[in-house]
């Protein structure tokens, strides 16, 4: 899909069918949190689910999966065109529940977009403006120093240094993504 000539899609194939969902970037940060927390199998399946704004496709796995699909879509998009050895990059370096604060805040610093009030914005566009951030945005720092090898630094006082923020920004691997989602999908079929 390319953004500047294409629109940003509203439905999702489910067996040759195309079925609306809701794309705002609400519903997916609102589902990633459900299928964060402490629910049961089945309230996370209904939350992937409930992305469905038509009557949901009677397939569960094969309506989960193209919500699936499309949540990972620009990921995947973006992990092709990575080199070969970047493949093992499996670091968790953004959480939409922790980093919030400075996504809220980036956004409107760099592009005057206030996410607490605005009406609409959709999920693909969102995932591309948060890509698009600054290297000096907090959230961009906050990713670099996640993804930073403290044991590569030789200097005691900047490794320690560096350990200490890492520490206190630190991302529980516990948050919902794509392969989670996944996951979920295999676990409920």
């Amino acid at each position: 899909m390319n953004p500047f000539y294409e629109r940003f899609p509203e439905t999702v194939m489910v067996q040759g069918k195309e079925h609306r969902i809701h794309t705002d970037f609400r519903e997916f940060l609102l589902m990633s949190d459900i299928l964060d927390s402490d629910v049961s199998d089945t309230e996370k399946a209904e939350a992937i689910l409930s992305m469905y704004e038509d009557p949901v496709p009677k397939d569960y796995g094969a309506a989960m999966l193209a919500i699936a699909d499309f949540v990972t879509d620009l990921a995947q998009e973006e992990y092709d065109q990575e080199e070969p050895d970047q493949e093992e990059h499996k670091k968790k370096l953004l959480s939409y529940t922790k980093d919030a604060p400075y996504i809220i805040s980036d956004f409107l610093r760099f592009y005057g977009i206030d996410l607490t009030s605005c009406r609409y914005l959709h999920w693909r566009k969102f995932q591309l403006l948060l890509e698009g951030l600054p290297e000096d945005s907090e959230v961009k720092k906050r990713m670099a120093y996640r993804d930073i090898d403290a044991g590569k630094i030789n200097d005691k006082d900047e490794r320690a240094r560096i350990i200490r923020i890492q520490r206190r920004i630190a991302i529980e691997n516990m948050e919902a993504d794509e392969g989670r989602i996944g996951d979920l999908l295999w676990r409920l079929m």
